[in-house]
């Protein structure tokens, strides 16, 4: 059990870490540094991450992509990440509001894109009568 615990803490410190070190680039305005780090987490085992972890690092990466200007990786990465993870963050890292709201416009077109629940109950049951004093 202990050993779970310590590897499960290891895991999530490879996202974690990677998204620190990018966000460190990130506010020193090194974008090419910062994708480097986000790429290098991703290309890793991928036992190396969780489903929901490597939803963060692609989602951290979109972010650097808008700010680089290259919106059509910054789509792609983000799209990927809800992919994965549909309800991860748009990262909360300083970002101009066009970026913010474009990130925001990919998360609605994906959550468009995907078929609402199956109902639990039937639709085709008819509502019980009762009857009515006389």
């Amino acid at each position: 059990m202990i050993a779970v615990l310590v590897a499960a803490a290891l895991v999530s410190s490879v996202a974690d870490d990677a998204i620190a070190q990018a966000r460190a680039k990130y506010d020193a305005v090194q974008y090419d540094q910062a994708i480097a780090i986000l790429e290098q987490a991703l290309g890793g085992s991928s036992d190396a991450m969780t489903p929901p972890e490597k939803a963060r690092v692609l989602a951290f990466e979109a972010l650097v992509h808008a700010q680089m200007a290259d919106d059509a990786a910054a789509k792609k990465n983000f799209d990927d990440a809800l992919t994965i993870d549909r309800c991860v963050a748009i990262p909360d890292a300083p970002a101009p509001p066009q970026i913010k709201a474009m990130l925001s416009a990919v998360k609605d077109a994906h959550a468009a894109r995907i078929p609402p629940p199956t109902p639990l109950t039937s639709t085709t049951a008819t509502p019980a009568t009762t009857a009515t004093p006389a």
